[in-house]
């Protein structure tokens, strides 16, 4: 799915506004907190990386999916969302409630396609859904790729969570591909 050309405020989330007692902050602002060389960046401290790590593991387990949720290692989510070679990390956006990580949106590159962005994974811990969180998260993302310059911006959507489809839609994406995928269970082989 590709944002229309111009996104503009009608196409913005019909909840945007209401996520005002959180503080929303891209991830590179919270890990480069310190200039002091004898500072590690927040990046490198694992405690940072849990926080970021803890809300995305959660999130993911009842995102839709196929077959048994196998969820993400922590050592695997350093790896590709954090260090990995896709990895923006001014454009990883989080809303933050005290020190609580309770939403994240993250973009990432698309290897091969310097001008395009891929709005990766969108979660907002299960207590506070329904409050426009996840909505400017995504505003955010599309604000970032816009100014920065991308002339695309994709995103994925299982038909199986129509929030998301929701906020999709608001923010001006539309279908492009419909991908169908299917499992198929083996039996054990006999011995």
């Amino acid at each position: 799915m590709q944002p229309s050309e111009d996104p503009s405020d009608e196409h913005a989330p019909s909840g945007r506004g209401q996520c005002t007692r959180y503080k929303l902050q891209s991830f590179s602002s919270i890990v480069d907190t310190s200039s002091r060389p004898s500072h590690r960046s927040g990046s490198d401290r694992p405690e940072v990386r849990h926080r970021l790590y803890d809300p995305n593991r959660i999130t993911s387990e009842d995102a839709p999916h196929l077959g048994d949720n196998t969820p993400q290692t922590f050592e695997d989510f350093v790896e590709t969302d954090i260090l990995g070679p896709k990895v923006l990390s001014d454009a990883i956006f989080l809303a933050c409630r005290s020190e609580e990580y309770v939403g994240f949106s993250s973009l990432q590159r698309v290897l091969g396609s310097p001008d395009t962005l891929d709005i990766g994974f969108t979660g907002t811990l299960p207590s506070y859904r329904g409050r426009g969180i996840a909505s400017e998260l995504k505003r955010r993302g599309v604000d970032y790729a816009r100014t920065h310059g991308y002339r695309s911006l994709i995103t994925g959507n299982d038909s199986l969570n129509p929030r998301i489809w929701s906020i999709n839609q608001k923010l001006g994406f539309r279908k492009e591909e419909v991908l169908i995928q299917a499992e198929k269970t083996l039996p054990a082989p006999k011995r």
